[in-house]
């Protein structure tokens, strides 16, 4: 027999966690104001025709989600195929920051077409959902296939949060309930290199 070893290349996951009761009663309760106050987040994909409007989010609320979501983004940082160890180009230790959360408010037929975020990592929170909806990632194999990782969502997982690499392509498809909402809360995470000197 010939000795032989099955190399599997390398690839980066993302982690999924749940935020607090309290903090996701807080943000549906900040969900039922956004609209009426008109306090639009504008980002590249949000002037598409159809694609769901993006809110801007309480200074309080976003202080709040980043300390939840911190420890989620320690546990991708230790995983040893961690996405920040290839992006990691500077030659002094940089910490993390959390940009500026939105949020977006989605009826029957809004989408979120296919993107990708600025952040080294990203993240989104599902705040309020309808009876099923569907959020996917889409990335390449190493033969160049489209691969898909689907997230089917329920109520019960309002709540449950995303942290993953910022560049890997992802889609919010529409669902089909009247009188339903979905609501996420999504933000981007980056590394500081404000005070790093070469």
């Amino acid at each position: 027999m010939i000795d032989y070893q099955y190399i599997d290349f390398s690839n980066f996951g993302y982690v999924k966690g749940k935020i607090s009761s309290e903090l996701l009663v807080d943000l549906q309760k900040e969900s039922e104001t956004c609209e009426r106050d008109n306090s639009i987040y504008e980002t590249n994909i949000s002037r598409y025709e159809g694609c769901v409007p993006h809110y801007n989010i309480s200074d309080i609320l976003s202080f709040r989600l980043a300390n939840e979501i911190k420890p989620l983004i320690q546990g991708i940082i230790q995983q040893k195929r961690s996405y920040i160890k290839i992006v990691n180009f500077i030659n002094k230790s940089a910490p993390i920051i959390f940009d500026k959360p939105w949020m977006n408010i989605y009826r029957s037929g809004d989408l979120l077409p296919l993107h990708n975020h600025y952040g080294v990592y990203s993240y989104s929170v599902w705040v309020k959902l309808p009876p099923t909806s569907m959020f996917q990632f889409l990335y390449t194999s190493t033969t160049g296939q489209q691969l898909i990782e689907d997230h089917p969502l329920i109520p019960k997982d309002e709540g449950t949060v995303l942290v993953f690499p910022g560049q890997l392509m992802h889609v919010v498809y529409p669902f089909s309930y009247q009188d339903e909402v979905r609501v996420s809360v999504s933000g981007n995470i980056m590394l500081d290199v404000r005070d790093i000197d070469d």
